[in-house]
C-alpha cells in the first residue's frame, strides 16, 4: 500500500512554535559571555603588549589586514549566509492560506522569514562594506573624478550624504536586536504578528548587541571626560579605534543570530 507523504501543514503552525527560546542554557550563557570576553581580551592584549596589538590586532593605518577587521568580515559573511538559508527554510515551512491571499496578509503571515531575509541582506551589505567590496585586498583605485566624494569603493565613506550609513546601520541593529525583542514581550498589546516569532533574537544576542553599543558609548564618555584626549597615547592607539571593535562585536552577534535561526528550525 502506498504511503501518503506528510502534509506541510502537519503539526502546529510554525508561527505558533516557541522559536525564540533555546533549550541549552549553558550555550546561551557562553554566547552572552563571549562579547565581554572579547573586550577583556582586547584590553588585556593592548596592556600586556601594545606593539603586538598594533602590529596584529588593530592599527589605524593597517587595520584591513588585521585580526579585528578580518573577524568582522568573516563573521558577518558567514552569518549572512546562515540567515539566508534559514529564511529560505522558514519561508517553505510557513503555513500558506488557501486560495488567493491579499499581499498585506501575505506579509503578515510571512513576517518572520521576511525579516530574517532582510537581516541577511543587511549583514551581507555590512560584510561587503567592511572590505570595500574587495578593494581592500584587490587594491583597485577609485577614479580621480569621484575620489573627493568617494575615497573608497563603499557607501559608508562617501562625503556629503544627508545621513550617515553608519548611523543607519546602528539604528537598524538597535531596532531589530534590542527594541523588537523587548517589544515582543508585549506583542499581544502591541498587535505584533505571531509569525515574527522565528525572527526574534534570543537574549544572548540582545545582550551582545547592548554590550557592543555600550562599548561605543565608552569612547564618547572618554572624549568628554578626559582633557587633551587626542594627545594621550591610550586614545591614539586604542580608544580611537573602538568603532572597529564595536563592529566586530556586532558581527559576532550576527553570526550567532544566524546559528540560532538554523538551530531553532532543527529543533522544531
Amino acid at each position: 500500500m502506498a504511503v501518503k507523504p506528510l502534509s506541510r501543514q502537519a503539526g502546529p503552525p510554525l508561527e505558533a512554535r516557541t522559536l525564540c527560546t533555546t533549550s541549552n542554557q549553558t550555550a546561551d550563557i557562553a554566547v552572552a559571555v563571549l562579547p565581554v570576553a572579547i573586550l577583556l581580551g582586547l584590553i588585556l592584549c593592548y596592556r600586556v603588549d601594545s606593539r603586538f596589538y598594533l602590529a596584529h590586532v588593530l592599527h589605524p593605518h593597517s587595520r584591513e589586514y588585521q585580526i579585528v577587521e578580518l573577524a568582522t568580515f568573516v563573521c558577518s559573511l558567514i552569518g549572512s549566509l546562515l540567515m539566508a538559508a534559514a529564511a529560505w527554510r522558514l519561508w517553505r515551512c510557513s503555513p500558506v492560506a488557501p486560495g488567493k491571499s491579499v499581499p498585506s496578509k501575505l506579509l503578515v503571515r510571512r513576517a518572520g522569514p521576511l525579516l530574517v531575509a532582510v537581516v541577511s541582506l543587511a549583514t551581507f551589505f555590512f560584510a561587503g562594506e567592511e572590505i570595500s567590496w574587495g578593494q581592500s585586498y584587490l587594491q583597485w583605485r577609485v577614479p580621480e573624478s569621484i575620489k573627493d566624494t568617494m575615497p573608497e569603493t563603499n557607501l559608508h565613506n562617501i562625503h556629503g550624504l544627508p545621513i550617515s550609513i553608519n548611523s543607519l546601520g546602528s539604528l537598524f541593529l538597535l531596532v531589530v536586536f534590542v527594541f523588537l525583542p523587548i517589544a515582543w514581550r508585549w506583542r499581544k498589546q502591541l498587535g505584533l504578528p505571531t509569525s515574527l516569532a522565528p525572527a526574534i533574537a534570543e537574549w544572548p544576542i540582545v545582550f551582545g548587541m547592548i554590550v557592543a553599543f555600550l562599548w561605543k558609548l565608552f569612547k564618547s564618555c572618554y572624549v568628554l571626560l578626559v582633557e587633551n584626549y587626542e594627545q594621550r597615547q591610550f586614545y591614539i592607539e586604542f580608544v580611537e579605534q573602538i568603532n572597529e571593535q564595536k563592529e566586530m562585536l556586532a558581527a559576532v552577534c550576527l553570526l550567532f543570530y544566524g546559528l540560532y535561526r538554523l538551530s531553532s528550525l532543527r529543533r522544531t
